[in-house]
């Protein structure tokens, strides 16, 4: 039985108190104060902070209150305090001097306000300050001087505010920031000496704002720099020295943006880097070199582009490569060398692209792959042995593919039916023949894979049915195929036909030095060894 219930911003609040609090004291009017040191307010009606709240509290908390402004001294007689936040409440000021007094406090957080900026003086007292939490506000501009005395700030999270301006020395003081988070506002420009000061800065987060450019130096100041986020932009390129001096830099995020193309050499100082995210934007091609030095590289994602070709020096030096994402592109063709340097690689993403045949030897170097996603291509068959060297496989994905239910198929059906624990998102089903299409492909029986005469006809079937040579034609006469190819002298020649149905079958050689297979009238296999002494 299952009982709906509704729950309002009283149980919502009491549900809160209940997970944060031992036990429960009486407190100021309209809070819950707990464990002694800690209060709670949420009350609509409470317009200001309350006068009562006890001096040894160390944590305070006003969620979806009546609080406008925060007037000057409104934390008194609460020196202690440690943290204050700050959650849906209808500010719109904070007057100079409202947090006088608050010497000891480590983090404050004020969101889902309606700030629109900040008075410069208002953190001039946190001198132990070390997060400071002012997102989801309107703020517009970050104004010079606003965080000059916060010299112990370790986390400055300004999102999702309206920000579309920066000084360009408005965070020179903080010298020991770690994270600083500037996304989901609306910033077209970084002035050049933004980030010049903060050398230990860890984490930069620039995503989602509405940058078309970067001045080539922005980050030359950042060596201890680890995370990069500069997805959701409007990029069409960057500046080939861009990254030069971010040594340490791991993860780096560039989706979602309009990149065409990159200068070969732009990732080259990033010897560090283990994830790079470079997924919806409208790069064509790889630039040969492009990842000749990101040696550390462990995840790849090219996802959602307009890439063609993946030739095979494209991924050549990526040996600690685990996955590599390539889905949704228009890739028709993929040399086989492209994943031959892989030799760690685990997970394969081709999904939704054009790709129309492999080649037999694609993931020989690869004897660590996992899974391999091929689904929603245009593959008809795969060739023999794609698969052998790959004894940890355990998940293909297959589905959505015209695949051609016949004799060339007979590879991957066996494959697939010898190993029982390969893992299927969609199980793969026959696009042709007619008799057979939709039909599951683990279902259809050996002896239904078969071909017609027709389909020796053009330059691949040749090949595969001479091994050495290409120099063969296909005569068909009602009922009669005959497959001509010329033959050397004193040679031995094997010849794989597949027909109709059987009575007879004769290899024989004209006069002219052309050996003839004919077969009438079957449904088989047939291997002939012809020698010109047999004439």
């Amino acid at each position: 039985m299952y009982i709906k219930i509704k729950v309002n911003k009283e149980m919502l609040t009491a549900l809160l108190i209940t997970q944060l609090c031992i036990f429960v004291q009486s407190c100021s009017k309209h809070c819950a104060c707990f464990q002694g040191v800690k209060v709670f307010c949420s009350d609509e009606t409470t317009t200001e902070i309350p006068e009562d709240i006890a001096a040894n509290v160390t944590e305070a908390i006003f969620v979806t209150t009546g609080i406008q402004i925060l007037m000057p001294w409104s934390f008194i007689n609460n020196t202690e305090l440690m943290k204050l936040v700050f959650l849906n409440n209808p500010l719109i000021a904070v007057e100079p001097g409202a947090f006088s007094g608050l010497t000891k406090l480590k983090e404050l957080e004020i969101t889902g306000s309606s700030l629109k900026t900040l008075n410069t003086s208002i953190f001039d007292e946190m001198i132990q300050l070390n997060k400071l939490h002012i997102q989801s506000n309107f703020i517009e501009i970050v104004e010079k001087g606003w965080f000059d005395k916060l010299e112990n700030l370790e986390i400055l999270q300004l999102k999702d505010n309206m920000i579309h301006s920066v000084y360009a020395d408005a965070f020179w003081h903080l010298t020991k920031l770690n994270l600083l988070n500037l996304a989901l506002n609306k910033l077209t420009t970084l002035p050049t000496g933004l980030f010049d000061k903060l050398r230990n800065l860890t984490i930069l987060k620039l995503q989602e704002n509405r940058l078309s450019s970067l001045p080539s130096s922005i980050f030359q100041n950042l060596p201890n720099l680890v995370e990069l986020y500069l997805n959701g932009n409007i990029f069409k390129e960057l500046p080939a020295n861009v990254f030069t001096n971010l040594i340490h830099l791991e993860k780096l995020y560039l989706q979602n943006n309009l990149i065409v193309s990159f200068p070969s050499c732009i990732f080259h100082p990033l010897q560090n880097l283990k994830y790079l995210n470079l997924d919806r934007n409208k790069l064509e091609e790889i630039p040969d070199g492009l990842f000749d030095k990101t040696l550390s590289l462990i995840r790849l994602s090219l996802s959602h582009n307009k890439l063609k070709t993946i030739y095979g020096n494209a991924f050549k030096f990526l040996g600690k490569l685990k996955y590599l994402i390539l889905s949704y592109n228009q890739i028709t063709e993929i040399s086989r060398e492209s994943f031959h340097g892989l030799s760690l690689l685990s997970d394969i993403h081709l999904k939704n692209n054009s790709l129309s045949a492999l080649e037999n030897d694609l993931f020989e170097n690869n004897s660590y792959m996992e899974a391999i996603d091929l689904s929603q291509n245009l593959l008809k068959t795969l060739p023999d042995g794609i698969f052998n060297s790959l004894n940890l496989l355990y998940a293909v994905y297959l589905y959505d593919n015209p695949w051609a239910c016949d004799c060339h198929l007979r590879y991957l059906t066996e494959w697939i039916q010898n190993d029982s624990e390969i893992k299927f998102r969609t199980s793969p089903s026959c696009e042709s023949p007619k008799h057979l299409k939709g039909k599951i492909i683990t279902s259809v029986k050996k002896e239904e894979l078969l071909c017609s005469t027709s389909d020796f006809s053009g330059n691949n079937v040749r090949s595969k049915l001479l091994q050495e040579s290409d120099q063969c034609t296909l005569k068909e006469n009602k009922d009669l195929g005959s497959v001509k190819c010329s033959v050397p002298s004193y040679s031995t020649i094997n010849v794989k036909v597949i027909v109709d149905s059987v009575s007879e079958c004769a290899c024989s050689f004209d006069s002219g030095g052309l050996m003839t297979v004919r077969c009438f009238n079957t449904t088989i296999i047939i291997s002939s060894s012809c020698k010109e002494s047999n004439i």
